[in-house]
């Protein structure tokens, strides 16, 4: 092979190289975006629908702002319980048979008391299990529903055929992604991933256009009760709080926080004397507010607890906002225990920023209680 033709193969398939990865790149600028959807009043629903899962997304508003409330429900094929087997008797050994006369050869007989194999079992028939969650998104939720109110696509493939649209998962998807301001809704149908990368092809059910994006966003949704869950008891950090107020039956006392401004040289004193800090105040501040939600509690589960309050916060914030945090204990009922048996105790709270009820770690939340007897004696 003579040079020139040699160097010309080399370019080519150079060119040919970059192409794939300009096709195939993900974009890294807004230039680069093909806008979608451009919503400056947000959304106030999205809902993401597939056969065994749907996560429903709703903008809610109450008297501390706007939150995001998220409910799950997934739908999973389980095999139905069977019940156990009941024993095989023994069976009857007969009488016995008569010795073998000299000479005579004995003839083995079937044992007809002897258990038969079993015949090949049915598989069992499978059942669906429901399970729902809700709870309160975090900030990433919160980024998310943005994002979608102005969504964009990296490439555009206008109005595509139906006999292509089997290439991109799009002829016979079942996953939808819906988008609602008001009453109207936007629905796109969602297609398989793109070659070489995880880009996912999304359909517009209004005209019909394909379009190609990023997959982040359709990821959050489909592991939503991992990623989106916002389990801050708290919307704000510790050094935000200037005072806190603590009640537990009839007791109160009232902490300050001194230097909150430097980490270093903060401390929690009581408010009556602010410039005596004790370590212990200060311990025990920082496991009240490094509680976090472990899960939500559904309002029919809430109606099967007795709880009873512990302890009450309000939190006294620069700038004069205020926060509060509610903390519970609850002895689960189980059956056929004798009184004098200690049950093992859970431990719920509710909050400004939590909306509802969420259960808590019990092993912190223990400390805690323990801790509060003293801390009012202080």
């Amino acid at each position: 092979m003579n040079r020139p033709v040699l160097i010309h193969g080399l370019l080519l398939g150079a060119a040919m190289v970059a192409a794939y990865f300009v096709w195939t790149r993900e974009s890294t600028t807004k230039e680069d975006e093909i806008p979608i959807l451009s919503l400056r009043g947000g959304l106030d629903r999205v809902v993401y629908s597939a056969p065994e899962r749907t996560v429903e997304i709703e903008r809610k508003r109450d008297g501390d702002g706007t939150y995001h409330w998220i409910k799950v429900q997934t739908e999973e094929q389980k095999p139905e319980p069977t019940p156990p087997t009941p024993p095989v008797a023994a069976p009857d050994a007969g009488p016995a048979s008569a010795p073998a006369k000299p000479g005579e050869k004995k003839v083995a007989t079937a044992d007809a008391g002897a258990p038969k194999p079993d015949a090949a079992r049915p598989r069992p028939r499978m059942i669906k299990l429901t399970k729902n969650q809700a709870f309160k998104g975090n900030q990433s939720a919160d980024e998310m529903v943005k994002g979608m109110a102005s969504l964009a696509a990296i490439r555009s493939l206008g109005t595509v055929e139906k006999d292509r649209l089997k290439a991109f998962g799009l002829d016979e998807s079942k996953k939808t992604l819906s988008l609602v301001t008001g009453s109207t809704p936007r629905t796109f149908i969602i297609g398989s991933n793109t070659f070489g990368n995880r880009d996912v092809y999304l359909q517009d059910k209004q005209d019909g256009r394909v379009y190609v994006v990023r997959p982040r966003l359709l990821e959050d949704l489909q592991y939503a009760e991992f990623r989106l869950v916002d389990r801050n008891l708290y919307g704000f950090t510790p050094s935000d709080v200037e005072q806190a107020t603590l009640v537990a039956g009839r007791q109160r006392k009232v902490l300050r926080q001194e230097n909150r401004r430097t980490p270093a040289s903060a401390f929690w004193a009581d408010a009556a004397s602010p410039q005596k800090k004790k370590e212990f105040y200060r311990n025990f501040m920082g496991k009240l507010l490094r509680l976090q939600a472990t899960e939500y509690v559904l309002p029919r589960e809430q109606t099967a607890k007795k709880t009873t309050e512990v302890l009450s916060v309000e939190c006294q914030l620069a700038g004069g906002k205020q926060e509060s945090m509610k903390l519970m204990e609850s002895t689960p009922p189980m059956a056929n225990m004798p009184v004098n048996v200690a049950q093992k105790k859970e431990y719920f709270a509710i909050s400004t920023n939590t909306r509802k009820l969420v259960k808590i770690d019990a092993r912190l939340a223990e400390e805690i209680v323990r801790e509060v007897e003293n801390l009012m004696k202080e």
